[in-house]
Formats: C-alpha cells, structure tokens, sequence
C-alpha cells in the first residue's frame, strides 16, 4: 500500500503533544469564561436533564414528569448523555439538587422554562463540560498536525475552530451537543490515524467511538455506509502486502462498535419487542422536513438568499417579495417548521388511514415526490452547511477546491475525514430540518482545510514577496 502522496512522515513529539493539549484546555475555558454565563435551561434541555434525574434518582431510562415518581421505561431517546449527566449528579449533590428543582417547577415561567427561582448552579456539570470542549479542540489540532505536518496550521486550525463559538456555547447547554462534537472530533482524528498508519488499534478505537457517537446521537449510525468502506478499501490496498489479514482493520471496525451499541440494542428488544436504537423519533423527524417539500419555486429560489448566514434574511427583503421568503422563517405562525407543519401533519394523518404515518410518508410523500424532494434537498444543504455563520460560509470556500483536489491527487486522509460529516450533511438535509447544529461535526475538515489553504497563500505570497525584492 503506497502512502498518500500528501500524509507527513513527522509525528509531533509526546511533549508536544501535552502541551497542546493544555493550551486548548486553557485557551477554551478563558475564552468560555470570557463570553459566557450560567443560564436557566430552555426546550430540549428539559428532556436531557429529566432522562438523567430519572436514572439517578430512580434508576430508569424514562421522561420524568414528577422527580419524586419514576418514569415508565421508554426507547425515544438514546442513552449516552443522559447516562454522563446521571454520572455528573452522582458525583455533585449541588447539581442533582438544581435538577431536581428546574424539574420540578418545568413551565411554571412559561412554555419550554424554568421557573427562576431555581438559580443555575451547576457545579461540577459545566466545568466537566467545558473541558470535553477543550478536548474537542484539542482532537482538531491533532487531526490538522497529522494531515499537514505543521505546528503552525495546526495551531492555526485550533484557533479557527475556537472562533467559530461553537464550542464554548455548547458546553453550557444541556444537549447531546456536549458528546457528540468531541466524540466526531475524536472520530475523525483515529480514522486518519488508521488510514495513515495501517493501525489496528487506531481502527479499533474507530469503532469505540462510532459506537458511542451512535448511543448519542441515532444519525451517525448510518455514517457506516461511509466509514465501513473506507477500512474495507484499505483492505483492498493491502491485500498484496498482507493477505486476508488485510481486513483486520475493517472485522475491527465493525466488531468494536457492534459491541458497543449491542446492550443497548438488546434492552430495547427485551423491554419493547424491538431490537432499535430509537422508536417514535423517525415520523416525527421526517413529517418536519416534508413540510418544506411543500415550497414554491420563488420560495425555493429564495431559500438560496434567505438562509445565507447573518445577512440573508435581510439580503431577501431586499431581492424578494416577502410571500417568497415568509415561510421560511421558523419563528413564523404559518411558516413550514410551526403553523403549516401542523396543518401538513393533520392533512398526513387524514389520508394515511391505518397505514404508519412513517410507512404513508415514505412511500406517498417521499418516494412519490422525490424529484421535488431532491430539489429541496439542496436548499436544506445549503441552510444546514453553514455552521459558524459566515464563518462557514468563508471555510466551505476554502474546502471545496482543496477536496477536489485532494480527490485528484489521492490525498486520501483529507478525504477519509471529509467524507463522514459531509455524509450527514446531505442525510440531515434528506430527511429532517437540517439546521446548522446537527452539522457541527464538519468543523474540524473546515477549520484545517482553512489553515491550509490560508498557510499556502501564505507560503506564495512570502515568494512573490522576496522574488520581487530579489
């Protein structure tokens, strides 16, 4: 197997290694410190916290409405970051007892609050959160000094991952957000390292953390029609070198993060008759996004303005007549996320008889439309790929001509982590609203892809600078 003609043959040292790991520690919680507050939780925060109050105080995966009655056991919701915050309330009373006083008075301030005389006192919970952050930028750093070889785009990859916010927000909320960034960050980081270094440890810890993705949050579970292909194709290149013993990465792959999610899968099916990862999520997730297959050409034409980042609201005031925009507004009553979802969703449900809602949806509103489904399908691409806001606007023009070429050029690496988070893009915008958060697993591929195209410039711009004094 040859090597990619792009990987860098120069590891950064151990102590190297520390102390980047510090510095985005460090760097991450000032910089939390600095732009936020402790807040009341809002919306899905709620479901998290009672999901974690429910398995420590009763020891049972369920929606608690009371904190003092244990919850019927349900499969809605996946286990992993309602299991960290149970673990977060067993090790700090301070937290378990804020819990249980926002679950208690949940709504008395209105929809979606808290009433705020339950003051945010946290504890332990956000100080272990804004840690996994600085590991999260940390795995963004390791990831760029493995594909560059450089100290300096590596670093100046961290930096701009740091400036799009989006670490430092998330670490004070209570969503699976928390989990997931530095588990996709770790992801992609043991993926080059498996591609680069024809590792099978690197390919088990792969798997360990697909896994656990997984238990986060269901969607990554079909980023395997993506990752498992790419163990098989490094398979397929080592097959001269190494035989059947090639495949070992791939068998690994797989076993590991099958082990992963079996319990999980095993208890659904004891308890529920249905070896799944989640039941009840998918109607629900789908009939959103078909909502907005209900677009008019202008409205489709508009939406290309309208979710362009910060400044395209206001960009398709200017360029489009407000009926053309209006609904695409999620605040709006009548837009396709509030009032026209529930009148889409009754109209379903009239028609669908005693067919599944999922199965009606799928088969009529899906498949039977699927040209004008594909055609807003890229719109949904287009308002979820903006993570950062115009940050990600300015990274994806950077990304794009560097993953062309890297496609040309057989660097392999940047495209083994470009593939999973740019996978889950076009899936978010298939089948659900595909808003920028569920894509915030593209950041490390945009941030580095930034570094190295700005360290080009760089690079060219010093030349031409000494060729003209020369």
């Amino acid at each position: 197997m040859t090597p990619d003609p792009q990987s860098p043959t120069r590891r950064p040292s151990a102590r190297e290694t520390w102390v980047a790991a510090l510095v985005c520690i460090l760097v991450t919680g000032a910089a939390f410190l600095l732009k936020q507050s402790p807040r009341p939780p809002f919306a899905d925060e709620f479901a998290y916290l009672a999901h974690g109050y429910s398995l420590f105080a009763h020891g049972v995966f369920g929606y608690l409405v009371d904190p003092a009655i244990a919850p019927q056991s349900e499969m809605f919701f996946l286990p992993l970051y309602p299991a960290f915050l149970s673990l977060l309330m067993s090790l700090d009373q301070t937290f378990a007892s804020s819990v249980q006083c926002i679950l208690s008075n949940m709504n008395t301030d209105g929809p979606l609050h808290a009433d705020p005389g339950c003051a945010p006192q946290y504890g332990l919970a956000i100080p272990v959160q804004v840690l996994l952050a600085g590991l999260t930028l940390f795995f963004v750093w390791g990831t760029a000094r493995r594909l560059s070889g450089s100290a300096k785009v590596a670093a100046l990859a961290a930096i701009l991952a740091l400036l799009t916010k989006s670490y430092i927000h998330y670490a004070n909320q209570f969503l699976t957000e928390v989990l997931t960034l530095p588990l996709a960050a770790a992801l992609g980081w043991a993926m080059i390292a498996a591609w680069q270094d024809r590792s099978l440890k690197a390919a088990a810890l792969s798997g360990l953390l697909f896994g656990l993705v997984t238990l986060n949050r269901a969607g990554w579970s079909y980023a395997v029609l993506v990752i498992a292909p790419v163990f098989l194709w490094m398979g397929i290149r080592l097959w001269r070198e190494r035989g059947p013993r090639a495949f070992l990465p791939a068998v690994m792959f797989l076993g590991v993060s099958a082990a992963v999610v079996a319990p999980w899968l095993a208890r659904n099916a004891a308890l529920f008759d249905k070896p799944a990862l989640t039941s009840g999520y998918d109607d629900m997730i789908l009939v959103q996004r078909l909502s907005y297959n209900r677009m008019t050409p202008d409205e489709l034409a508009a939406s290309f303005v309208y979710w362009l980042p910060d400044f395209g609201d206001a960009l398709a005031a200017k360029l489009f007549p407000k009926e053309s925009y209006a609904r695409l507004d999620f605040g709006e009553p009548g837009g396709f996320y509030s009032g026209a979802l529930e009148t889409y969703k009754a109209e379903v449900d009239a028609k669908r008889g005693a067919q599944p809602r999922f199965a009606y949806l799928i088969e009529h509103e899906l498949l039977g439309n699927l040209g004008k489904h594909v055609a807003v399908t890229f719109a949904m691409v287009w308002r979820g790929m903006f993570v950062g806001k115009v940050w990600g606007l300015v990274a994806w023009a950077m990304f794009l001509p560097l993953l062309v070429w890297a496609a040309v050029r057989g660097w392999g690496a940047l495209v083994v982590l470009a593939l999973p988070p740019v996978f889950l893009l076009g899936l978010n915008a298939f089948v659900s609203v595909s808003i920028p958060r569920y894509n915030l697993a593209l950041i490390p591929v945009l941030s580095f892809s930034a570094a190295h195209v700005l360290s080009l410039g760089a690079a060219w711009a010093r030349a031409r600078w000494r060729g003209a004094r020369a």
